[in-house]
């Protein structure tokens, strides 16, 4: 559950990153600043979903949610689609070893 919970973030993160960049190049305004900002931290929600993947800690699935809230706040509307993806399955993957029971559970 955790492996799928960190794959859905980072899935979306990349998401979050490519679409809105390549509206942005075709011309099309999205917030000016703020929608850089937005992919700035998608791009952190890329890195954390795959530090959090190799670690056993559960801070980097912490970070990459805060990442998460932050850039669906300050990115904008295109951004903000994927990241609530990335905020879902960070969710998972913290929150699915104790619900669903896992065999590596998560330790500090």
């Amino acid at each position: 559950m955790r492996r799928v919970g960190f794959f859905i973030a980072v899935v979306a993160g990349v998401l979050a990153v490519v679409l809105p960049s390549s509206l942005m190049m075709q011309g099309a305004s999205l917030a000016g600043p703020l929608g850089w900002i937005g992919i700035v931290f998608s791009a952190f929600v890329v890195v954390l979903g795959v530090v959090a993947l190799k670690g056993t800690s559960w801070i980097p699935g912490v970070i990459l949610i805060v990442c998460a809230i932050l850039g669906s706040m300050l990115g904008g509307f295109f951004v903000a689609i994927y990241l609530v993806w990335a905020i879902l399955g960070g969710l998972l993957a913290l929150l699915g070893p104790m619900i669903f029971g896992s065999k590596r559970p998560l330790s500090s």
